[in-house]
């Protein structure tokens, strides 16, 4: 009677255990499944206090185009499970080109000597989780008018992944374009430098 008790009671203690486990398995799956199916849209606005220290430039900057020419279009990364997506990356670029110093259009009236003009494109931004962090990259192709080669500006901000929130993923985006921006403004002023030397050099600066 004693062994009989004994299995039986193994036996409820394994379908116990099995059923615990089915239910976290369910839990898991829910919840899971659900994030799957939930999206972070980060709008289109760039802090400009990120630049408010910018030093004037002896030259103007112009960005003629900017144009998205990522492989996909339609995502930003994953942070988790949640797909991150954009209301309009491309005004998001132009703001944060603007609180950098950068003008968006053709000049009406150009300086051959200190207007600089450029187009811009974003080939890469995405953002993943790992471990805890999430990493945040960007890539900016740039194209200064007169030059062959094209310049790759790159941006990245490693942080902790605290939750799956817009204001946390959009932040870790801005860092990330910040850090491009100020590249490129350091590549524009010393390309500005140059010009002006050689029309000095030549005898025509003004």
């Amino acid at each position: 009677m004693k062994v009989l008790e004994h299995n039986l009671s193994r036996k409820c203690r394994r379908k116990r255990i099995l059923d615990s486990r089915v239910a976290i398995l369910f839990f898991l799956t829910l919840v899971f499944g659900c994030a799957e199916k939930q999206q972070v849209v980060i709008g289109e606005s760039f802090p400009q206090k990120m630049f408010k220290d910018q030093e004037t430039s002896a030259c103007r900057y112009f960005i003629q185009e900017v144009s998205d020419i990522r492989a996909d279009k339609g995502t930003l990364g994953t942070v988790g499970l949640i797909e991150v997506t954009s209301e309009d990356v491309i005004a998001w670029l132009i703001n944060g080109f603007q609180s950098a110093g950068f003008s968006i259009g053709v000049p009406e009236q150009t300086d051959s000597q200190r207007d600089i003009l450029m187009n811009a494109a974003l080939k890469m931004a995405h953002i993943r989780t790992m471990y805890g962090d999430k990493s945040t990259n960007l890539v900016l192709k740039i194209d200064f008018e007169g030059e062959e080669t094209s310049s790759y500006i790159r941006g990245s901000d490693v942080s902790m992944f605290w939750a799956a929130g817009t204001s946390e993923t959009k932040s870790a985006f801005n860092r990330s374009l910040s850090q491009a921006l100020h590249k490129l403004r350091s590549e524009a002023d010393t390309y500005c430098e140059e010009k002006i030397e050689a029309s000095l050099t030549l005898g025509d600066g003004r």
